[in-house]
């Protein structure tokens, strides 16, 4: 991959100092990630969990019991050093802890540099929490109180998952503590904190002048408002699951194999037994599960595995000779947070970039849940927003390297920040209807996915997204964003014609052109449709689904946070029925 050039780029362009190499080998040491471990074929454990993104908390929550025996199964290496310095996350998509999926093509993918959306997710242990952007954030109340509704148990009620946020959390920062102490949590493994930045304070006035007030915290029962982010980063590094819950973990009964592909899962009399492993020597082994075989893999990889073991829409699996052990809909409807990505030209500025640290993020990063109807609790759509200093790379970085648009568009915006501070928005759906999918390409566990993002394929998140591309415009009539003369710089889009976002035309177009994932796929394997309430597989036994894939309904956040709390709860599960 590139990022040998990137990084050059980074270190070049942001005069990164000469204590850099000293920062990185002083890192490197704080990092003992679990021995690889010795397993021959025929071994039996009992839990088998496959994938270390949250299969690393549940991992660890089962092997609280020293009787336990645990196996973690991950298709990756472990994390580099860089993946946990926050000051170069930009380098980690698209690199070899990366599985560098692609979508199919459709209209919103005609300015990506592929033709088709980069999608990403983890190959590392760790999964996507070692290469994500460390935004921190629950979602709604009204998220978790609509899966309790829907599934008919209270247990995912907003009440009854708080306790298991806070549980996986270690919040610090003076100021929530202080107001907000009772949604957090201080002694858990994942440090959470904030870098307040007096800067964007002129952009956080802003939109209190159209209506969004400024709030201290999104992680609450309140997640209107726009705030500065909590990120999972704690003592200068990333805070990724196998940061949190493997590092330095010292037990006998947890077994992990990294570079390691779970094949097939088998089972007996519809009973889930053990699992196909292809080690990465490329031999072969079976592996054996007494108790329960746990599916961990992601949104893209937990449908792949299940449709490759025989479960999934017969008629797809057919097609491939796949014997079929129970029809479902796995890999259907998949939900993303997709966004417009905006450029903002704020006031020019001659003044020194301040030097980034690498155990820091180097810009602030501002988050705005915003709902049209000022008489609902529950936001429409989000604004992430990320403040650049002028003549800095980082956004021709965020725009080419993490987006994956095409270089002469990027190129275009980057030349208007020449001399300019700016802010970068993504304007992103929370709830949409559109439903995208993951299917098999064949019946080889080497094959990629077939991945359909399939944004707009309900036409009432187009005219949502209208709405709130308006909405958001309206923050150009503030009192800061009209004094600095601010401006939505030109991305050149030669189909859409001259730029005129009062054009209804011209923003249909833009739209259509600048429209991005924001990487938060989900409900590959729902509760309701695939597994029940306690993520276990519908019609067979033995075997669960735990994570982003089983959410039956994205939540109104980045899903992160969501994703451990739910390996949090069913580690509990498991834990009650087997009396553990």
């Amino acid at each position: 991959m590139a990022s040998s050039f990137l990084a050059n780029l980074l270190v070049e362009s942001t005069y990164l100092p000469l204590e850099t190499a000293t920062t990185i080998i002083t890192m490197a040491g704080l990092f003992k990630w679990p021995p690889q471990a010795t397993v021959n074929d025929g071994d039996c454990f009992d839990f088998i969990v496959i994938g270390s993104g949250v299969g690393a908390v549940i991992a660890n929550r089962l092997t609280e019991n020293e009787d336990v025996r645990v196996l973690l199964i991950e298709a990756g290496k472990n994390p580099s050093v860089e993946s946990m310095l926050p000051g170069l996350f930009i380098l980690l998509q698209n690199s070899y802890q990366d599985w560098n999926y692609v979508s199919e093509p459709e209209e919103a993918t005609k300015n990506q540099q592929v033709g088709a959306y980069r999608t990403s997710a983890g190959k590392c242990l760790g999964g996507s929490s070692n290469i994500n952007h460390f935004i921190h954030l629950r979602g709604d109340p009204c998220d978790f109180d609509s899966w309790a509704a829907y599934l008919k148990d209270e247990s995912w009620s907003y009440k009854n998952v708080l306790p298991y946020f806070r549980k996986s959390e270690t919040v610090q920062d003076e100021d929530i503590l202080k107001y907000y102490a009772n949604f957090h949590g201080v002694d858990g493994p994942v440090i959470i904190t904030r870098q307040p930045d007096d800067s964007t304070r002129n952009i956080m006035e802003s939109f209190e002048e159209i209506g969004v007030p400024s709030v201290l915290d999104l992680n609450t029962n309140n997640t209107v408002g726009f705030t500065e982010s909590s990120f999972i980063i704690g003592n200068g590094r990333r805070q990724s699951t196998s940061q949190a819950y493997l590092n330095n973990l010292k037990r006998d009964n947890l077994y992990v194999l990294t570079e390691t592909v779970a094949e097939k899962i088998i089972f007996e009399d519809n009973v889930a037994v053990g699992v196909i492993l292809r080690l990465g020597s490329g031999e072969k082994i079976t592996v054996y599960a007494n108790r329960e075989v746990i599916v961990s893999a992601g949104t893209f990889n937990s449908p792949k595995l299940l449709m490759l073991s025989g479960i999934g829409p017969a008629e797809e699996l057919q097609k491939f000779g796949i014997d079929v052990i129970k029809d479902l809909p796995v890999g259907k409807d998949m939900q993303d947070h997709f966004a417009v990505l905006l450029l903002n030209k704020l006031e020019r500025s001659i003044e020194i970039s301040q030097i980034p640290q690498l155990t820091r993020l180097a810009f602030p990063v501002l988050l705005g849940g915003i709902n049209l109807d000022g008489s609902k609790c529950c936001p429409d759509y989000q604004i992430i927003g990320l403040k650049f200093t002028h003549d800095t790379p980082y956004f021709l970085l965020t725009c080419t390297v993490l987006f994956g648009l095409k270089h002469e568009i990027c190129s275009k915006l980057n030349a208007e920040t020449i001399g300019r501070n700016h802010l970068v928005t993504f304007i992103g759906a929370f709830h949409p209807e559109s439903r995208g999918y993951v299917k098999l390409r064949s019946a080889d566990p080497n094959d990629d996915p077939i991945i359909s993002q399939s944004f707009y394929s309900n036409a009432k998140d187009f005219d949502n997204m209208k709405k709130y591309v308006k909405h958001f415009l309206t923050v150009y009539n503030s009192s800061y964003f009209r004094e600095i003369n601010a401006e939505v710089a030109d991305p050149g889009l030669d189909e859409c014609g001259e730029m005129s976002l009062d054009n209804e035309d011209y923003l249909e177009c833009y739209i259509k052109g600048m429209t991005v994932t924001i990487f938060h796929q989900t409900s590959t394997c729902a509760m309701g449709s695939v597994v029940d309430s306690n993520m276990q597989v519908y019609g067979v036994e033995n075997l669960r689904v735990i994570d982003a894939s089983t959410m039956p309904n994205i939540t109104r956040a980045n899903t992160l946070a969501a994703s451990i709390m739910m390996a949090e709860k069913m580690s509990d599960v498991i834990k009650n029925k087997y009396n553990l």
